[in-house]
């Protein structure tokens, strides 16, 4: 009715922080954050539903940093394995730029980089 007096129609908007990915419910529970409510969206697939906090939005930011973090130093680990070198397994680097100096480090102690 409002667009047929000229009015421009309200937007809907979703006023929970919704996820399906249970790690990602896993690293929210563990960080204090549980759901408002658990909505079943068909085939037993369950959207885990969080009122929208500023930390809520700060724990999801640290979270899918630590996921990206993560799979670059896999594919940095895929990437040496590939080549033959051998990197010590308890070497504790999470970001990018620690992971070049790595890389760049054992580049100067061993000549198969």
């Amino acid at each position: 009715m409002s667009e047929m007096m000229g009015r421009p129609r309200r937007k809907q908007y979703d006023r929970e922080y919704g996820t399906e990915w249970r790690l990602e419910r896993d690293w929210l529970a563990e960080h204090g954050f549980e759901p408002t409510f658990v909505k079943r969206v068909g085939d037993g697939i369950e959207r885990y539903k969080y009122k929208k906090t500023a930390a809520l939005f700060e724990c999801v930011a640290l979270f899918y940093s630590v996921q990206e973090s993560a799979r670059k130093w896999l594919q940095v680990q895929q990437d040496i394995a590939e080549r033959g070198t051998v990197v010590d397994a308890a070497c504790d680097v999470f970001d990018a730029k620690s992971i070049a100096n790595a890389i760049d480090k054992a580049a100067m102690e061993d000549d198969t980089l």
